[in-house]
């Protein structure tokens, strides 16, 4: 071994700054939209319920942007997307793909297929 330490396991990756943005933004715009909507004169209070219902949904898909994450334990990995949820052991990962101008790591899996 070349001297550097390995992490200690589990460890978990995810992108930093572009989550503190997403999850800020999402508080943000949920905040903004609710006030116009709970400000506004001559809203009944349905129109009112709907600006923060609208608000709530636009924030909702903002942190739903802020969720990918990839953990890593002793057993293999879990990918966590937008939407989905997978567990992947070690031996089902045969290749690590990160190119030049790639938005994130692609991982070639022994069924032959491929998992962003």
């Amino acid at each position: 071994m070349s001297g550097t330490q390995l992490p200690e396991l589990p460890v978990t990756f995810r992108p930093g700054r572009t989550r503190a943005v997403l999850l800020t933004a999402g508080v943000a715009l949920f905040v903004v939209v609710s006030l116009i909507g709970l400000l506004l004169d001559g809203l009944g209070p349905g129109e009112r319920i709907s600006f923060v219902f609208t608000a709530a949904l636009l924030a909702g898909a903002l942190f739903l942007l802020a969720r990918p994450k990839i953990v890593a334990d002793e057993a293999g990995v879990t990918v966590v997307n937008i939407v989905h949820r997978r567990r992947l052991e070690w031996a089902e990962i045969l290749q690590v793909n990160l190119r030049s101008g790639d938005p994130w790591v692609f991982l070639d899996l022994s069924d032959g297929t491929s998992l962003p």
